[in-house]
């Protein structure tokens, strides 16, 4: 009987080991799929400046045309990425609560939040506490921030991994042409 949990506990080490991996690869994966974005955004940028709207016309229809049905690549996602990078431009480097939280949730914040100050506190809350869209917009409608700085709200209480966020955001794995969807499937079900 002891030996069967011994067992049990150190398979459950390991299951523990396979899930804390997958997380960081679904991290890493985001993160660098935001880096992305931002870098595509800054060429929009340029080259908007250059040639005109017409040129992200011809970027979407030609980045289409090599990877076909991929929302990434449409004219008012790559518009966003322009935006994204105009938002952020001024730093060095990306702030890490930035490139750690979905798309999908940067825009949201981009769209309803003018100040980066407030911005960057929800941003660090999403990827904190593993907030979702439903519950930033919730957040932000209760004024989350405003009662922080009133009172020191302890946000450290709930820590989730963002991760569960990440796989489901339709952004995430549409850039990788080669995934199988199979696999998305997979991942998607045990998250």
């Amino acid at each position: 009987m002891n030996k069967e949990k011994d067992i049990n506990k150190e398979i459950m080490i390991i299951r523990n080991k396979v899930d804390d991996y997958k997380d960081k690869s679904i991290n890493i994966i985001n993160n660098n799929l935001i880096t992305l974005y931002y870098r595509i955004g800054k060429y929009i940028y340029i080259n908007n400046q250059i040639y005109g709207n017409r040129f992200v016309t011809l970027l979407s229809k030609t980045l289409l045309m090599y990877y076909p049905g991929r929302i990434s690549f449409t004219e008012s996602n790559l518009y966003r990425m322009k935006t994204f990078y105009e938002e952020y431009k001024e730093y060095d480097f990306l702030p890490l609560c930035i490139k750690n939280i979905s798309w999908t949730l940067n825009n949201l914040l981009i769209e309803r939040i003018r100040n980066k100050r407030r911005r960057l506190w929800y941003a660090e809350q999403c990827y904190r506490c593993g907030w979702n869209s439903s519950e930033l917009i919730y957040q932000m409608e209760n004024e989350a921030y405003e009662k922080s700085l009133i009172k020191k709200v302890n946000t450290n209480v709930i820590i989730n991994n963002t991760s569960n966020e990440i796989i489901k955001d339709q952004y995430t794995l549409d850039i990788n042409n080669n995934i199988n969807k199979d696999l998305k499937e997979i991942i998607i079900e045990e998250v």
